[in-house]
């Protein structure tokens, strides 16, 4: 029974593999293409057994024991910035979200699902975007016995209509530091063609804002700069992460426990000649140690990072570590 149940969720996750940049310290470039390949430490063994043509119902019934209570995910993500005009810019995003959860030892108990999403943004001035677009999600969401008396998946279409606010400020507090102020408020409407349980809710429809605001106070000394940074928001991490489908996937709450909106960190830039920059964070975010350590030049920006994401609304209640690999490309 688990064996269509994977291979109806994960038959794309394992086809996919992408990575992407942290764009915060790329340097100033009004196009840019992006890949990102995030995921968590077992999301192949769950994957890799729905994938293996030889895999026995034992294999996939022990894939689940080893990890109940514990979820796991893949994410991948593809992005556009294009030039359109001055002062406008024409983005496209497409992006998965594989993900599952077991419960129960005894009788399983499943949530899981696969869902892609494509996305079109018109931007203007790096202040605000209208987004539109759709995805398809296959999904189950079974308990005991359900299990036997129900298709092993579902298959929904969703249509979203998004926009997006950005503000980035940076003040000369002193001669050798720099106060960076940064809010944003990415806010999506969804619209399913099937009821869906929406934080208890059978509903058709459903809307998430995911905010973040974020001060850092770096000195200079030579050509490095280094300080504490403050972060505020649902999973506040310093980079972008994750697409805008991961908050559908788990209907983020506008404002979780209070422990899970916060994050504290230290930061630290070197600028080499030839406009290189070579920079680290590490910190502990909403509950969560972390990190990620990136290289940009004018062309290219090569990222590597580890975070703890809480998925829930709670502190330290259902947390993921993912690790991911980003890339971009600047022109």
């Amino acid at each position: 029974m688990f064996l269509g149940l994977f291979q109806a969720i994960f038959a794309q996750a394992n086809s996919v593999e992408s990575f992407s940049p942290d764009l915060d310290s790329a340097v100033n470039s009004r196009c840019k293409f992006s890949f990102d390949h995030s995921e968590t430490s077992g999301a192949w063994g769950i994957i890799g057994v729905a994938g293996n043509d030889n895999r026995t119902l034992n294999d996939v019934t022990q894939a689940i024991q080893n990890q109940l209570g514990r979820p796991d995910e893949m994410m991948n993500s593809l992005r556009g910035d294009f030039c359109y005009r001055k002062n406008f810019n024409l983005r496209l995003e497409v992006s998965q979200d594989a993900f599952v959860i077991a419960h129960n030892p005894v009788v399983p108990e499943l949530r899981g699902s696969n869902s892609m999403m494509g996305l079109v943004g018109l931007q203007y001035d790096d202040l605000f975007t209208l987004w539109l677009g759709g995805a398809t999600e296959s999904y189950i969401n079974l308990v005991s016995t359900d299990l036997l008396d129900h298709p092993l998946s579902q298959r929904n279409r969703i249509y979203t209509v998004g926009f997006d606010l950005d503000f980035q400020r940076t003040v000369n507090v002193a001669d050798n530091a720099n106060l960076n102020m940064a809010l944003q408020s990415h806010n999506t409407f969804y619209n399913t063609s099937i009821n869906i349980d929406w934080n208890g809710v059978s509903t058709t429809q459903a809307f998430t804002n995911r905010w973040k605001v974020e001060s850092a106070y770096l000195w200079r000394v030579d050509t490095t700069e280094f300080g504490p940074e403050i972060i505020a928001g649902q999973q506040p991490v310093p980079i972008d992460m994750l697409p805008r489908v991961w908050d559908y996937v788990h209907q983020i709450d506008f404002l979780p426990e209070a422990q899970t909106l916060l994050a504290g960190e230290m930061k630290l830039v070197h600028h080499f000649s030839g406009n290189k920059d070579l920079t680290t964070e590490g910190g502990f975010y909403g509950g969560y140690v972390g990190g990620d350590v990136s290289y940009s030049n004018q062309s290219l920006v090569l990222t590597a990072s580890s975070f703890g994401i809480e998925t829930s609304s709670f502190y330290q209640a259902l947390g993921e570590r993912f690790w991911e690999l980003k890339m971009s490309l600047l022109f």
